[in-house]
């Protein structure tokens, strides 16, 4: 993986994941974000170029306590960019 850091470009730093991980869980506050969906998809396809099953979380906070999980794969973030 590969991350930069915010600010003027920098060189990018790898990220080294540990083959320990599985699976990942994202959870958004919900309301408006800009960007955010860009964020969801990356992490999404990165997860899964990297044999990791993603989940999202179904209403915030309240899917977690409620656990309204579900799968997010690539077919998931697809267009993900154009819907805001």
């Amino acid at each position: 993986w590969m991350i930069s850091r915010a600010g003027p470009p920098q060189r990018l730093l790898p990220l080294r994941m540990p083959t320990a991980i599985k699976r990942i869980g994202m959870l958004t506050g919900g309301g408006d974000c800009p960007g955010l969906n860009d964020v969801i998809r990356a992490v999404t396809l990165e997860a899964v170029n990297h044999g990791i099953e993603g989940g999202g979380f179904l209403d915030g906070f309240q899917g977690v306590i409620e656990d309204r999980a579900r799968p997010v794969g690539a077919a998931d973030v697809a267009e993900i960019l154009t819907r805001g």
